[in-house]
């Protein structure tokens, strides 16, 4: 397995956590673990990240489609 590989499934991985997450604990949980998952990324980074949970008729596979490139 190439590095990419890996990095694409850590990343698959993270947003599949975030979503259900934000199923479970709301707004507030994912503003949370965002910031301490990109903690290295810009703030603007971070927002853009939250953002993707303003879309609340979006689907689990969804925010786990749009989640993953941003991670």
């Amino acid at each position: 397995m190439s590095l990419t590989d890996v990095v694409g499934e850590i990343a698959a991985g993270s947003a599949v956590a975030l979503a259900s997450g934000a199923v479970t604990g709301g707004a507030a949980w994912v503003g949370l673990k965002v910031r301490e998952l990109v903690r290295r990324g810009s703030t603007a980074e971070q927002d853009a990240v939250i953002a993707v949970f303003d879309d609340q008729d979006a689907t689990s596979d969804e925010l786990v489609g749009r989640l993953t490139p941003l991670i």
